[in-house]
């Protein structure tokens, strides 16, 4: 049990924690485009008013990357992923329950915002647990984590909301995405105490 808890192995459970949450960040940035004709019919948008709400994610998403990076170097990788994940996840989840354009757009906005904390941290996790001989290769694991994302988010979506409805793809999701950052969260508190 204690080679789990040495560095050389910590680090591969961490990378591992890091492609879930980077798999589950594309998810549910897709949920929107997926739920596109529910989602137009459910809250009466026109093209237009669609193409808003997709704006407003990406605009937050755009402004809050180097704000992300300078927080990673200012306050340290996990306690910025751990609070980027538990916010997008609410975002997620908060779509869910959205009853107006507004609020889904707030929500998107939020989750647009809080996204782009997972690549600065996932880049100085890699830097800081890794020898420089490992670092392509555990960056590669991390990233790989988008496409795995994009490939199983149409089925996933869909499937929920077939078998309940589209409010609980949101929710699904959002609570999946609250687990990864409690779990990644207790994760590394275990590296503490051990060391």
């Amino acid at each position: 049990m204690t080679k789990l808890f040495r560095p050389e192995s910590r680090r591969w459970w961490i990378i591992a924690v890091i492609f879930i949450a980077i798999v589950f960040n594309y998810v549910d940035r897709q949920v929107v485009s997926i739920l596109k004709p529910v989602l137009k019919d459910e809250f009466q948008l026109d093209d237009s008013g669609y193409a808003i709400i997709i704006n407003v994610f990406t605009i937050c998403y755009a402004l809050m990357y180097p704000v992300t990076g300078w927080m990673v170097d200012r306050f340290g990788a996990k306690i910025v992923m751990f609070y980027g994940v538990l916010t997008w996840s609410v975002a997620c989840i908060g779509g869910g329950f959205a009853r107006s354009v507004g609020q889904l757009a707030f929500f998107r906005g939020m989750l647009g915002a809080a996204e782009p904390t997972n690549f600065p941290s996932q880049l100085k996790v890699v830097t800081v647990w890794f020898p420089g001989k490992l670092r392509a290769t555990a960056n590669s694991l991390c990233v790989a984590g988008s496409s795995v994302g994009a490939i199983i988010a149409p089925p996933l979506i869909a499937w929920l909301a077939i078998r309940y409805n589209w409010q609980t793809a949101f929710i699904v999701l959002g609570a999946v995405g609250l687990i990864i950052a409690f779990y990644g969260n207790w994760c590394t508190a275990i590296r503490r105490h051990k060391y």
